[in-house]
């Protein structure tokens, strides 16, 4: 119902997916999974970045860390936030953008607005940058 770019943003399609099965399954708490190595590689990184580094192993990177390392960034916050203003914010992103397209600076800003928190430390120690859409 939430449409985005999924060549240049595909974690706001995956990630979100991974989480929403997890929480489905019950299985929050097995979500602690580290940030990818190399560095280069954001969960905000646009397909490009993974293909560009397929020698190196970019498509098992881009399955790690945008489907793994995504789920457990949202399941990350939500801990930060805590259950109720996670889920409550998460209601009015999904109000505001239902049958819309979304970015990751709309995902941000909404978060902030609704939680009255300054997330940048928290996306930034994520690697979720706005910088890197095109």
């Amino acid at each position: 119902m939430i449409g985005n770019n999924e060549y240049d943003e595909p974690w706001l399609d995956e990630s979100f997916a991974s989480f929403a099965a997890a929480l489905y399954d019950g299985d929050l708490e097995s979500l602690h999974v580290p940030a990818p190595r190399p560095d280069y590689y954001h969960l905000s990184s646009p397909v490009s970045t993974f293909t560009d580094h397929a020698d190196e192993g970019g498509i098992n990177y881009y399955y790690y860390t945008i489907y793994d390392y995504g789920a457990s960034t949202i399941n990350d916050l939500r801990k930060k936030l805590g259950d109720e203003t996670f889920y409550k914010s998460m209601q009015i992103y999904f109000q505001l953008k239902k049958f819309d397209v979304t970015t990751t600076k709309d995902f941000i800003d909404i978060m902030e607005v609704v939680s009255g928190e300054d997330l940048d430390a928290f996306f930034q120690q994520h690697r979720v940058y706005e910088q890197d859409q095109q």
